[in-house]
């Protein structure tokens, strides 16, 4: 990748001593010094909760003044230049809303993390994109305007446009709704466009297809990009230069490839390191002599437009083994861990738990100590814990449908015990509600909520997702502290084929609905005899030294 110029005729963006926090609360960011230029290729990493989205809120003019504190030296944007006369800049700070407003869009733009939860859920995405055009461009004609929309779509690489248009943003892949959102930000044709976290909740391959997408498109818009990341691998292949937060400071920044191979920047170094690498041996499991907690055979879900979602999967789950599920986005993963923890009903197929079956007659089965006995850890924590229950009431609330005749004191000392398990405070942490925690503090959170119910069987799908490297690696060591502690058995459905090396007995990997492989995770990933874990194999983002 070609590096910038940096000239300083070509400053783009001026960040100057910013300070960011609660109007009732210390600084959460403190003394920030960055500079965007033209055409340049910036990555922000670091760990969950050091105040990288925060920064480009504040940068977007997205954080509420009415409850954040936005104080810096500089802020400065400089607008594209009119004919051969150099723009004057914009202070930030000090413009008005409806200033910032029409420079959202037209000359900056984010694509947010969770493009689901970023795009209206009752609106059809056609709809949704044509605002877009009608905000930036308001004389624009009908005609043209759809012309437009067909033409940005096909910039983003994404076919079937017809039915794309006429479909709602859960009719969409997890891929496809992020491409539409690049389509979006894109529409109004700005300088910057900001990128927080766009890749973390994809399988490798559509990872691998969206970093090409944002290097092609800034080479060809001649676009500035700010790319926010805590996957460092992912990363290299698309940044010029790198910056590194840590507790809402600015620790290490340069030039690449040099933060990546270099011993002066060391915390860069460490981040490298928390994520797994290579290919282990198999984790090593005691042989159970009893009978599998959880068998399926053959089963099947077909959708109603008659895709087969799940298509003749069988396998076995033993007491103690932590089977991973792999594959891309849509191969199934999420539907067959709707299936067994009862929330879809499987078209046809045998799902057994301790011998008993689980589904019979279209149902799942009626007994509570069965129910609880499978538990489900979701890929979002936030969007899983109820944002106005205190932790405590979340616990206790938990802890009485496994022990409904303990006394509500009791249930408040276990629930102290569990987050003391999960390796959190019971004092800091029981009266506050959710949005009071970090990422991976609401993911132990869930996982607390989850083991009270002391489970046999607990499914994890994509929970470490959405968290950097250190954090993933706490999460990951946490969970195999408590299996060994406790014996459960586990599901654990990733994209990340390094983490599952690292976690999971044996491998399971889906393809379109159906097992395309299925062994112990040294052998399937070492030696993998089907083209596709093949080709999940070399899309493992690794590193690049330009």
């Amino acid at each position: 990748m070609k590096p910038s110029t940096n000239r300083p005729q070509d400053l783009l963006l001026q960040i100057k001593g910013l300070h960011l926090g609660l109007n009732d609360g210390p600084d959460l960011v403190t003394d920030i010094h960055l500079e965007l230029y033209r055409g340049d290729a910036l990555g922000l990493a670091g760990e969950s909760g050091s105040g990288k989205s925060l920064t480009a809120l504040a940068v977007m003019g997205l954080l509420d003044r009415r409850q954040w504190r936005v104080r810096a030296e500089q802020l400065l944007w400089w607008p594209p230049a009119q004919g051969v006369t150099p723009s004057e800049p914009v202070n930030l700070l000090t413009c008005s809303p409806t200033e910032v407003r029409r420079l959202r869009g037209s000359s900056m733009a984010m694509i947010f993390q969770e493009p689901l939860t970023a795009l209206n859920p009752v609106m059809r995405c056609g709809e949704q994109l044509e605002e877009c055009f009608r905000q930036s461009f308001p004389a624009m004609r009908q005609a043209s305007r759809q012309k437009a929309m067909r033409d940005a779509l096909a910039e983003v690489q994404l076919n079937d446009v017809s039915r794309m248009l006429n479909a709602y943003p859960h009719q969409l892949s997890g891929g496809q709704r992020q491409r539409w959102m690049i389509a979006m930000a894109l529409a109004g044709n700005p300088s910057l466009l900001i990128a927080d976290e766009p890749t973390t909740a994809l399988d490798v391959e559509i990872q691998a297809g969206l970093v090409l997408l944002l290097r092609d498109l800034q080479r060809q818009r001649s676009l500035s990009l700010w790319f926010i990341s805590h996957d460092l691998p992912l990363m290299s292949g698309l940044v010029d230069r790198a910056a590194l937060m840590h507790r809402g400071r600015l620790v290490e920044q340069g030039p690449c490839p040099q933060v990546w191979n270099s011993s002066d920047y060391p915390r860069f170094a460490a981040l490298l390191r928390a994520k797994p690498h290579g290919i282990p041996d198999s984790p090593s499991m005691a042989t159970s002599q009893t009978a599998p907690v959880l068998v399926a055979k053959d089963l099947c879900w077909t959708t109603t437009t008659g895709l087969k979602a799940v298509n003749q999967v069988s396998f076995q789950l033993e007491a103690g083994e932590t089977l991973g599920v792999v594959g891309g986005s849509g191969s199934g993963k999420s539907s067959l861990a709707r299936i067994l923890s009862g929330l879809l009903q499987p078209s046809s197929g045998e799902l057994t738990y301790n011998q008993q079956p689980l589904w019979t007659g279209g149902r799942y089965t009626d007994d509570p100590q069965v129910r609880l006995g499978i538990q489900m850890v979701f890929q979002d924590p936030y969007s899983s814990l109820n944002p106005a229950h205190s932790i405590q009431k979340m616990l206790c609330m938990a802890l009485q449908q496994r022990y409904p005749e303990l006394p509500s004191a009791e249930l408040l000392r276990r629930a102290g015990d569990w987050l003391q398990k999960v390796q959190m405070d019971p004092d800091k942490a029981l009266r506050r509600r959710p949005a009071a925690f970090s990422g991976g503090q609401r993911q132990r959170l869930v996982l607390a909520r989850a083991l009270c119910m002391q489970p046999r069987v607990l499914i994890c799908d994509e929970s470490v997702a959405a968290l950097d490297g250190t954090v993933q690696a706490e999460i990951l060591d946490l969970l195999r502290t408590l299996q060994a502690e406790l014996g459960f058995s586990m599901i654990f459905i990733t994209h990340d084929l390094s983490v599952a090396a690292h976690l999971c007995h044996r491998l399971m990997v889906l393809h379109q609905g159906s097992v395309c492989e299925y062994g112990s995770t040294g052998p399937v990933l070492r030696h993998p005899q089907a083209s596709y874990t093949q080709r999940l194999l070399q899309s493992i983002p690794r590193v690049q030294i330009h």
